[in-house]
């Protein structure tokens, strides 16, 4: 008879579908990232280990938040909070409120998200971990830049960025530079956000992370339009749109599409500048989110002109006789 394979510690498993994680982030496999978590989650319960429960339910959270799918990212990472509070696991409680308040800020709960990145950084200050303060002062200053708390924004995010460089921490460092060319670009300082984009950017790209090239492309796409740079502008968002076609972000693509409408009708493109807005609206019909009633709007008031398509003219012709 055959020998039955060896069982997998349930630690291990879930290790192992950590490890995986930069490569369904770097190439979109987020489907394959919810199957390989989803069975190391099984066996993590079935063979009792809660600690490992609580790392896979923090880790499919966050695919669940890249998937679109916000309710089961929320229940994920709330579930994964209670376990890391009864074991008294500290690092893993901050974990859980840093990515539950990235989602909460993404849904536009920001009491809430600032509430949750708050706690999480209290710990994460305790714990002395410099690498993760980084990280989570990322979070935190993108939240309150988004409430108009700029300057504590700016001070979170600056020394996020301070730190992550004296730690030589490349990722972090990106993380907080996305952050401050975001609030730059808040503050309406667009040639300064350009530059913070721009340089993340160029380290995400190296470090191969597509899913946050996308965004920053967005970003620097919408900074692009309000400097007047209409086909930087354009190039960008396409290229974020691109990205975020084949990574498989639904509600990315959505944001793309409307700020690329908008900038094919600063140049008159108005058919493409429809086209765009019309794919928006059948992605936000589809997840069932507000920005529908916004979009439809931006497709109503088109005028008519721009949009319908020219009549040929009949050639002028002349008679000799």
């Amino acid at each position: 008879m055959p020998r039955a394979a060896p069982a997998i510690p349930a630690t291990l498993a879930c290790e192992l579908a950590s490890a995986l994680w930069v490569l369904f982030e770097t190439h979109g496999y987020w489907h394959d990232g919810v199957q390989t978590n989803q069975t190391a989650l099984a066996l993590a319960r079935r063979t009792g280990d809660r600690a490992a429960q609580a790392h896979g339910l923090n880790d499919l959270g966050v695919i669940h938040q890249f998937l679109g799918r916000d309710a089961e990212a929320i229940a994920c990472l709330q579930a994964g909070l209670a376990l890391c509070r009864d074991l008294g696991d500290r690092w893993g409680q901050a974990t859980s409120l840093n990515r539950l308040g990235v989602v909460q800020a993404g849904l536009g709960r920001f009491a809430e998200a600032i509430a949750c990145l708050e706690e999480g950084l209290a710990l994460r200050r305790a714990s002395g971990d410099r690498h993760d303060q980084a990280s989570s002062l990322a979070g935190l200053g993108q939240a309150y830049g988004q409430v108009g708390r700029y300057a504590e924004a700016i001070a979170c995010l600056q020394e996020g960025l301070a730190l992550s460089q004296a730690l030589r921490n490349r990722w972090h460092q990106a993380q907080n530079l996305h952050g401050l060319g975001v609030v730059q670009g808040r503050l309406g300082r667009f040639t300064h956000a350009v530059t913070s984009l721009q340089e993340a950017l160029r380290i995400f790209s190296e470090l191969g992370h597509r899913a946050f090239q996308a965004d920053i492309l967005e970003r620097l796409g919408t900074a692009f339009g309000e400097l007047g740079q209409f086909p930087q502008a354009i190039a960008s968002l396409r290229e974020s749109l691109a990205l975020r076609r084949e990574l498989g972000d639904r509600h990315g693509q959505v944001e793309a599409l409307r700020h690329l409408a908008e900038a094919l009708r600063a140049v008159a493109q108005h058919r493409e500048a429809q086209a765009a807005w019309q794919e928006a609206l059948e992605l936000c019909e589809a997840l069932q989110i507000p920005e529908a009633d916004e979009v439809r709007s931006r497709l109503v008031a088109l005028p008519a002109e721009e949009t319908e398509p020219e009549t040929p003219q009949a050639p002028n012709i002349v008679l000799s006789g």
